[in-house]
């Protein structure tokens, strides 16, 4: 992992589950860059063709620095039984214009993370990226082909695809796709997966659904510690004659103007006002002569960036913190919440911290039923 936040993430996370779990996990080694696996990249003039031959005939390195314990850890041992990856879709998605897919910068990624596990022989491997906008075409956004010949011919392929409203959480826009890796040498399929997978959400769908206003959970104090944290990005500190922080007060002007243009845009089209709306957020980063980008429309939180762009909940005139940002991905943000999921709270009180990781995150609900369809539908070959 690149980025110290994220590293920090990592740190966190693990005491999280030791504390709730009762039971001491060792650390896990954190190293820094995947593409370290093989001592030396390719040129950066090679071909795709040529970079692969590159990746195949390089070994495969035995150590790398490891951020947990501050030294060199072997990369090899011991060796995974399942790996959970969200490499860079940026060169997949379509949101990007000059998008190139496997032929873009994180490339690379992609042939390090094939040659890892294929050397390792991972027995199962789920790959998280930015779904296909049309089901019906293959390869539209993420190459499978090119990730399948990766890893080789010993590797078996299934592809997912996932919205939190299969889980419940209707409220919000998480498309994504996960594809399945099976080593056929060490893993029998003994299930379809797809079938699973349409059964458990035709049991969960048909109970629980969501609204937007339902991740409205954060307290005052929450919501006031996060209002100070964009303030103190904007070098407003200014407070009200009540001594607290207002929406207002973390808006810039362009913002400002934006909720006016939206809030007449929205009168014209349903023809009443926005703020009688309660289940209407508006995304407040787009230009309104670019995008209209609300909930509007389709009745979800529009996907989150990881920008710095504010989600406004129309009817209260409050800001989506990042706790609620988590709440929606399915983290465990409240003690109701948690309960249900028998586990502890997840400490999400650092505004930028949970901003940082919703805009990171997995939906922790489709992650969770993947897991369990793979894990039900896989069996360890007796060797």
């Amino acid at each position: 992992e690149l980025d110290p936040h994220a590293r920090q993430c990592i740190d966190e996370h693990w005491r999280w589950l030791n504390s709730w779990t009762g039971r001491y996990q060792p650390k896990p080694c954190v190293f820094d860059n995947m593409l370290d696996v093989i001592p030396r990249q390719p040129p950066a003039d090679l071909s795709w063709e040529g970079r692969k031959r590159w990746y195949d005939q390089m070994p495969l390195q035995g150590q790398q620095v490891c951020h947990t314990h501050g030294g060199l850890c072997s990369i090899r041992s011991p060796v995974p039984d399942l790996d959970v990856s969200g490499l860079p879709c940026q060169d997949n998605s379509r949101c990007n214009p000059k998008r190139m897919f496997h032929l873009g910068k994180f490339g690379n990624c992609y042939l390090a993370w094939s040659r890892y596990h294929r050397e390792q022989e991972t027995p199962l491997l789920f790959l998280e990226n930015t779904p296909e906008p049309c089901r019906h075409f293959h390869d539209v956004d993420i190459k499978i082909n090119v990730i399948h010949a990766g890893l080789g011919p010993h590797y078996g392929c299934l592809q997912l695809f996932a919205d939190p409203a299969d889980v419940g959480h209707s409220a919000v826009s998480r498309h994504r796709t996960y594809v399945i890796l099976y080593h056929m040498g060490k893993v029998d399929y003994t299930h379809d997966v797809f079938d699973l997978y349409r059964e458990i959400k035709k049991v969960i769908t048909s109970r629980a659904h969501t609204r937007p206003s339902d991740y409205l959970v954060s307290s005052d104090a929450a919501r006031q510690l996060d209002l100070v944290t964009r303030c103190a990005r904007l070098r407003r500190f200014g407070a009200t004659t009540k001594g607290a922080l207002e929406v207002a007060d973390a808006l810039n002007g362009r913002e400002q103007f934006l909720v006016q243009q939206l809030d007449i845009a929205y009168f014209q089209k349903y023809g009443r006002a926005a703020q009688e709306d309660g289940e209407l957020v508006y995304y407040l980063g787009d230009r309104f002569e670019w995008s209209r980008t609300w909930s509007a429309d389709s009745g979800r939180i529009p996907c989150y960036r990881h920008s710095c762009g504010k989600y406004l909940h129309r009817a209260s005139m409050q800001l989506l913190t990042g706790q609620e940002k988590l709440c929606s991905m399915g983290w465990p943000i409240t003690p109701e919440v948690a309960r249900e999921m028998g586990c502890a709270e997840l400490p999400s009180l650092d505004p930028q911290r949970s901003h940082f990781l919703a805009g990171n995150s997995m939906h922790v609900g489709n992650m969770s039923v993947i897991l369990l369809i793979a894990l039900s539908c896989f069996s360890v070959r007796a060797q």
